[in-house]
């Protein structure tokens, strides 16, 4: 076996199926290797694919199998038209064979959703399109005073540092809570524990209050789903309580900076790329400038700590920075009004390729048919707006150009593999959406130019609207209004009120699998009355974000996501069981994290001494087995 070549290794494992690929690579650390071949679990991830299980390539496909020689004559076939003509004189069989074989190539290309220069593990893939489901949920906090009375969680954010990744959510009393949810094996802390908490009151209507005024902080009713962002650059975390917008210091979990909005905040854009933050109120968006307030209370001048925008406007007498966003109008205005009340999601986006955090633009979708459009540059004047028609709650984006023809071509397997080439090179990017229209689940994708926002304004303006094309999935997207979209290695995850998370190719129509998070693995011993799967509380995925935002190739442990449901906070993999928390989080207590660990080690010790019981006893019964351990006395002679 250690002197066959790794080619032909390959073309035998090609043979078997998922468990006995896996079950062979644990015979050697060579044909481990071998069968974590990359394009052998591409080509395992098309064969259970929904473009292979609706239609097949061609009827001999599945019964001819394919060789190294085979590979090669394909690709010598798409290099001479006349290849195969001519072998179809010599060999018809060949013939029919090479030509099943460039279909079935031509098929996994038009399929595969991996674009140019993206590493893709596709085992992991495999794992996480086929594999089991589990959903762990952290720590529930108990209010303060040593009561047993657990605090619901009112946010979520993900906060990133030094390798760590830790969530933060504000609780019902105004709590700043946050957890561990790395998976640093070296920590002494017990994962989905909590690290932190401030006092009760941090964040509450009217700011920064006493616990002794205030006993319980109002938490936002409206929005609730977009009201916490974190920004792991600079250590701070914004939280919206009704009108209020909170700027919390992650280091010291005080109240840095405090601004009041005259309306109800609803929606939040992230706070990355150290640029402003986008709020959303009920009737108005306004833009809150972390520099502006930090010069505001220092007394230092705008022009040593605000970024001034060049070459737009075009008239000297505009001026244009981060600290005003004027829109060029005579009157100055600082905020853009909504003549329809209820963002529900804003988005921060710059074209592909454009270094200049400047050129990006604002994508506002809520209670209204239409996505807004703003340029910062010109904010707050409005530049366009996408029609959808839906009640769009949740926006997300994809670097990666977006045609509807092409891609309804790619869907049912028409483009050959120049032109696949060819669509999936070509600049722009995509911007996903989802909501609600008449009562069902609405997934929608954007394709936008690459020249939207252009620094010669006569050519943005040539460019049109920015908008390339537009794809709405209404029929298979969900029985049910979405409420939350991500991004999820090469598929699209969504989250729908029937507590479904729902997973999609990045067509936004290839359905790939379904996951109800109210269900769990049954681990207890089964009974007359015991079930494989117990339902729970009825819980809805409000905000899922993934643990691992990057689109490189990344380990499927850590290809996680954080699900909120507006009450606790979970954390799903791809795991048969639970990592922390037990069922349903059954497993946390009330006790302290002494008690906790204390628990744990008492735990460990006790399964160790069991283990070494049971192997001691087993050496016992194979002594007595050979005849070592009979009791021989000498009246039995």
């Amino acid at each position: 076996m250690d002197r066959l070549p790794a080619e032909i290794l390959l073309q035998t494992i090609r043979f078997l199926a998922e468990k006995d690929i896996v079950a062979f690579s644990s015979v050697s650390k060579r044909i481990r290797k071998v069968g974590q071949d990359n394009e052998l679990w591409r080509r395992v991830c098309y064969s259970k694919s929904y473009a292979e299980t609706a239609q097949s390539v061609s009827t001999n496909t599945s019964s001819a199998p394919e060789s190294i020689q085979n590979q090669a004559a394909v690709a010598l076939s798409a290099t001479n038209e006349g290849a195969i003509g001519d072998l179809e004189h010599k060999d018809p069989q060949s013939a029919t064979l090479a030509n099943s074989t460039v279909e079935k190539i031509r098929a996994i290309a038009n399929w595969d959703p991996c674009y140019p220069e993206e590493q893709i593990d596709w085992q992991g893939e495999y794992v996480a399109r086929y594999g089991p489901l589990s959903i762990s949920w952290l720590e529930p906090a108990a209010a303060h005073g040593g009561s047993r009375f657990r605090l619901e969680s009112r946010g979520l954010g993900l906060y990133t540092a030094g390798g760590q990744k830790n969530v933060i959510s504000p609780l019902d009393d105004g709590t700043i809570c946050i957890w561990d949810v790395g998976q640093d094996s070296t920590s002494t802390r017990e994962r989905g524990s909590i690290i932190a908490t401030s006092k009760p009151g941090l964040v509450s209507f009217q700011g920064n209050c006493d616990q002794q005024n205030m006993p319980k902080a109002q938490m936002t009713s409206t929005g609730v789903m977009e009201c916490v962002r974190v920004d792991s650059s600079r250590d701070k975390v914004y939280v919206a309580v009704q009108s209020g917008l909170h700027e919390v210091d992650l280091n010291t979990l005080r109240v840095s900076a405090f601004e009041n909005y005259p309306f109800s905040i609803s929606a939040l854009s992230s706070a990355d790329d150290n640029l402003p933050l986008t709020v959303g109120t009920t009737l108005s968006l306004h833009i809150y400038d972390h520099r502006q307030s930090n010069n505001h209370r220092s007394g230092e001048s705008d022009a040593s700590q605000v970024d001034v925008v060049a070459n737009f406007p075009i008239s000297p007498r505009q001026r244009n920075d981060f600290s005003r966003l004027l829109s060029g109008d005579d009157e100055p205005c600082e905020y853009a009004p909504l003549f329809q009340p209820g963002p529900l999601s804003v988005h921060h986006l710059a074209p592909q390729g454009k270094n200049d955090p400047s050129l990006g633009e604002i994508y506002v979708a809520g209670r209204f048919p239409s996505v807004l459009v703003y340029d910062r540059r010109t904010f707050p004047r409005l530049r366009t707006n996408f029609h959808s028609g839906a009640r769009l709650c949740s926006l997300t984006s994809l670097p990666f150009s977006f045609r509807s023809l092409e891609s309804d071509l790619m869907r049912k397997r028409h483009l050959s593999l120049s032109a696949v080439e060819e669509v999936k090179n070509l600049p722009g990017d995509r911007l996903i959406a989802c909501g609600e229209y008449n009562g069902k689940g609405s997934l929608e994708i954007f394709g936008l130019s690459p020249d939207r926002c252009s620094t010669d304004f006569s050519a943005a303006q040539q460019a049109g609207v920015g908008q390339t094309s537009t794809f709405k999935n209404r029929v298979s997207a969900g029985r049910s209004k979405l409420l939350s979209v991500v991004t999820h290695g090469t598929r699209l995850l969504v989250s729908d009120s029937d507590g479904n998370l729902r997973w999609f190719e990045r067509d936004g129509s290839s359905f790939i699998r379904a996951w109800n998070i109210n269900t769990f693995a049954q681990t207890e011993p089964r009974s007359l009355f015991s079930m494989s799967y117990a339902p729970l509380s009825g819980d809805v995925a409000r905000k899922l974000l993934p643990l691992n935002p990057s689109q490189q190739m990344s380990r499927i442990l850590d290809d996680e996501v954080l699900v909120w449901t507006g009450e606790r906070i979970g954390v799903m993999g791809f795991v048969a069981k639970p990592r922390f928390g037990g069922n349903n989080g059954d497993a946390w207590s009330t006790e302290s994290i002494e008690e906790r660990l204390k628990q744990r080690e008492e735990r460990i010790y006790a399964e160790t001494m069991r283990r070494a019981l049971s192997s001691q006893a087993d050496e016992v019964r194979v002594m007595k087995g050979l005849g070592i351990g009979l009791d021989i006395s000498p009246s039995s002679l």
